[in-house]
């Protein structure tokens, strides 16, 4: 539990030189992320008139009242925060079909999903693997920039990811974007859904009782089929997750598991209801 304000700040000449986290008192998801918009906000616009914006960025984060170890940041830009973790996804989950390698940081695949990708939901072992991996492939490379960390990937994993995963292995970390191409509660809520089902054991459960018993292999086949351009398919925990969160989410009617929705939206959520477990929503 975190309370009060702690800044974390790297200055050059009175100005700020490279990307600042703030990480702040913990967050009510459910009802919190408007008021904390809106602060976050005039704290940019703050920075910015004072000609004290950071050069990479700004990046507020906050632990989830509603789930342990998992905390969510709000990064100002899209772009900013997949230059912090759209590598990290690429090897951790398979996204644009790299998984367990590292993209180098002029990929061109990683760079189209910069302007693409609405958020992040990585568990903190998950993230020390990445990280473990690419300062091997750095000094391997011989400090190749394009192989080592960049300012962003550096700024979370030292200010954050390393110092709260060694405090819990139940660290899970989840991002949404200031300014972004997504609604901010379709992300938030599919971000925070995959928080539960990380840290919530009973959640898990009956997510994957559902997608186990209740789906017949070939309905299993085509939602994998579905999430295949972006997913690993072949990673069923991944298949799990992602098709509890596309279902559950504020607006799934209009994100990419839509045309799944009208046969188990309502489904999952009595198959939940049932067994007495409410995921969670942002209003």
């Amino acid at each position: 539990m975190r309370l009060g304000l702690v800044l974390i700040l790297i200055t050059l000449s009175g100005a700020l030189a490279s990307a600042k986290i703030s990480v702040e008192a913990p967050l009510t998801v459910t009802t919190g992320v408007p008021s904390w918009e809106s602060s976050f906000k005039k704290t940019v616009a703050s920075l910015k008139q004072a000609n004290t914006y950071p050069a990479d960025g700004y990046t507020e984060c906050r632990e989830t009242v509603e789930i342990p170890n998992a905390f969510l940041c709000l990064y100002n830009t899209q772009r900013g925060m997949n230059s912090a973790l759209a590598r990290s996804s690429f090897y951790i989950e398979g996204t644009g079909g790299q998984k367990g390698v590292i993209p180098k940081q002029n990929d061109r695949s990683l760079e189209s999903m910069k302007s693409k990708i609405g958020g992040h939901d990585l568990k903190g072992v998950d993230l020390l693997r990445f990280d473990h991996a690419s300062t091997a492939a750095c000094s391997a490379g011989g400090k190749d920039v394009n192989v080592c960390n960049n300012s962003y990937e550096e700024d979370v994993f030292i200010n954050l990811i390393r110092p709260e995963t060694q405090k819990s292995s139940k660290f899970v970390l989840i991002t949404f974007a200031s300014q972004s191409n997504m609604d901010w509660r379709e992300v938030v809520t599919h971000e925070i859904l995959h928080a539960q089902y990380f840290n919530d054991a009973r959640f898990q459960e009956i997510a994957d009782r559902f997608w186990d018993k209740d789906m017949t292999e070939p309905e299993r086949e085509s939602v994998r089929n579905a999430l295949e351009r972006y997913y690993d398919k072949s990673d069923e925990l991944l298949m799990k997750n992602e098709f509890q969160a596309y279902m559950l989410m504020a607006g799934a009617e209009y994100n990419q598991l839509a045309s799944f929705v009208p046969k188990y939206r309502a489904r999952l959520l009595k198959y939940l209801s049932d067994a007495g477990i409410a995921p969670i929503q942002v209003k």
